[in-house]
């Protein structure tokens, strides 16, 4: 692979490696502070658990596959370079938050004693109009 090709990919993983360090839970940051590209701040009506920098994040819907392709792009980036140079300690605190989210999202929703609702690690609300969003039509759920 051509060393700038190289490069432009462990920037990548590095980039990710920060946001989700940052954040696990969320799925869409704003741009790096060295981009010189302002934040948009346009979801604060979103109610969020747990509590992001909106400085930092963009959008915070939880998504499996967001967490995935971090750990993907690290994981082919290695197979094909057969190079570890991008293991960080802050690549390694987000692996680390990678499989807590994990460990957290397998957990039960009910108590399997008492069958009582369980504390949600993550909660997402928003009020919507579009049937396009999360949650459709106007219609939200209770997320405490």
């Amino acid at each position: 692979m051509d060393k700038h090709l190289a490069l432009l990919f462990r920037g990548a993983i590095t980039t990710q490696a920060e946001f989700v360090s940052k954040a696990a839970y969320c799925n869409a940051f704003q741009p790096p502070l060295d981009s010189h590209i302002p934040p948009v701040l346009d979801h604060d009506k979103d109610k969020v658990y747990p509590p992001y920098d909106p400085t930092d994040v963009f959008e915070c819907k939880y998504e499996l596959d967001s967490l995935a392709s971090f750990l993907k792009l690290s994981w082919l980036y290695y197979d094909r370079m057969d190079d570890v140079s991008f293991v960080t300690s802050t690549w390694l605190k987000a692996i680390s938050l990678v499989m807590k989210v994990i460990e957290q999202q397998m957990e039960p929703s009910f108590d399997p004693t008492t069958g009582e609702a369980k504390y949600a690690r993550y909660t997402f609300q928003r009020l919507t109009t579009l049937g396009s969003e999360t949650l459709p039509l106007g219609i939200f759920a209770i997320c405490d």
